[in-house]
């Protein structure tokens, strides 16, 4: 990997974008060099560099860099600076940044290799269950959903974005196989999240977002269920009133 990551770095210096005729979009040689080490003293320059492609749009080969650094960090064997946790931690952040409807499936892979790396990062099991599900909502993959149920079973009672978005890969599943039962129930689940999720909430981002997916559960055939959640958050949820046509209209 530091080979295929070197030869990353020298090409990249070579083309027009990082060139050094490019003036201030070139990377200066002493990070270039620093970062070729691969050692502990390499993650500034990785991630330097990193971020330079970034602000230069090319979020793609940013991501490499920035997994490379996060090898480095794996592989330190000093605590207070290296090990997996961090280096999973790290790579659920870059995940969460380079993340856009273009770079999704790469954030996913992202968040995949941070759980290899740390099979207890909670946060990198979180998102990568609700991207799953949202990826799965505009190709109709099953077996995403299916994922994602796995991901989110265990985080459902810490997160009530976890237990929305479990309900509603339970729902797609329910009405895949036509099972009225198991659809309640989904239903059940989606309506527990979104009270939880309104409950005294201020922010009106929020509302716009939550408004949001009460239209999905319109447009899903569940107007009782939105009336009923319509209701609950005009009165406990501290953001603007709601009215059946802000979901509707």
């Amino acid at each position: 990997m530091n080979t295929v990551i070197g030869d990353l770095i020298a090409g990249a210096a070579s083309t027009p974008e990082l060139a050094p005729s490019a003036g201030p979009r070139d990377i200066s040689l002493q990070i270039a060099r620093d970062a070729c080490k691969f050692g502990p003293d390499s993650v500034g320059a990785l991630k330097g560099i990193a971020r330079h492609l970034s602000n230069q749009g090319l979020s793609a080969l940013s991501a490499v860099l920035y997994v490379a650094a996060a090898r480095v960090i794996a592989d330190d064997p000093d605590p207070e600076r290296g090990g997996m946790e961090r280096a999973s931690s790290e790579l659920t952040t870059t995940a969460r940044t380079i993340d856009t409807p273009h770079h999704r499936e790469l954030a996913v892979s992202l968040l995949r290799e941070a759980r290899v790396l740390d099979p207890k990062n909670r946060v990198a099991e979180n998102l990568l269950g609700q991207w799953l599900v949202q990826s799965a909502q505009r190709d109709g993959d099953l077996g995403k959903y299916k994922e994602a149920m796995d991901l989110l079973a265990n985080l459902v009672e810490y997160d009530s974005h976890a237990e929305l978005f479990y309900g509603l890969a339970a729902l797609a599943l329910a009405d895949a196989e036509n099972d009225k039962t198991a659809r309640t129930s989904a239903l059940e689940k989606i309506a527990r999240a979104l009270r939880r999720w309104a409950f005294g909430t201020k922010d009106n981002q929020e509302r716009r977002k939550w408004i949001n997916q009460l239209r999905r559960l319109q447009e899903q055939g569940a107007g009782h269920l939105v009336r009923d959640l319509v209701d609950f958050a005009n009165s406990n949820a501290h953001w603007d009133s709601i009215a059946m046509e802000d979901v509707t209209g």
